[in-house]
């Protein structure tokens, strides 16, 4: 009994509650690559059909705008001004297909930009016809221990590995490439 009123019985109704999941990414949050070269990134989730935004601050010592954009996939030339390597960090967000449109919970993707060796490959320089020279290059920075090479090595007598090769006998005039790699593979 009611102290309200009579008790009527109502009609029964079914509901169906639908609870869409929240993607989230899969795909490596942590990447690295040399300054100067493109770096291209696809993400991916657990929901197929997944679309994504990202976005990029500016960051102190990239010479990079700040980005951003609605894709799958992007590609990006990053540019370390600086002698030590500088990680930039994009905010990844995920949103899954209609009609549903949930969006899932932002992620950061890090990426170690590695900073390049500094090389000199020494002043220009004249001598007398068919002799000899050294030549005298300097480098630093980039990531561990530097290997050197020169080039064209067909007019390098020995040394074509070091800082300070010996030239072959000279008969005209050659322009010599220095080059350093670092142990991470990045160079200049």
């Amino acid at each position: 009994a009611s102290n309200f009123g009579p008790v009527c019985p109502g009609t029964p109704a079914t509901y169906t509650i639908t609870v869409n999941p929240l993607p989230s990414i899969t795909s490596s949050l942590n990447e690295a690559v040399c300054s100067g070269q493109p770096f291209t990134y696809t993400i991916a989730a657990d929901l197929a059909n997944t679309t994504f935004t990202w976005a990029r601050a500016a960051v102190a010592g990239i010479s990079n705008p700040p980005a951003s954009g609605a894709s799958v996939s992007f590609t990006e030339t990053l540019n370390n001004t600086t002698n030590g390597d500088i990680d930039v960090k994009y905010i990844l967000t995920p949103r899954s297909q209609a009609p549903a449109l949930c969006t899932g919970n932002p992620v950061t993707l890090t990426v170690k930009v590695r900073a390049l060796p500094f090389v000199n490959a020494g002043a220009d320089i004249t001598i007398p016809y068919g002799t000899y020279t050294g030549l005298n290059a300097t480098a630093s920075g980039g990531t561990g221990s530097l290997k050197y090479s020169w080039s064209p090595n067909t007019y390098i007598d020995s040394g074509v590995s070091t800082l300070t090769p010996q030239t072959t006998n000279l008969t005209g005039s050659r322009t010599f490439t220095f080059t350093a790699i670092d142990s991470k593979g990045c160079s200049l």
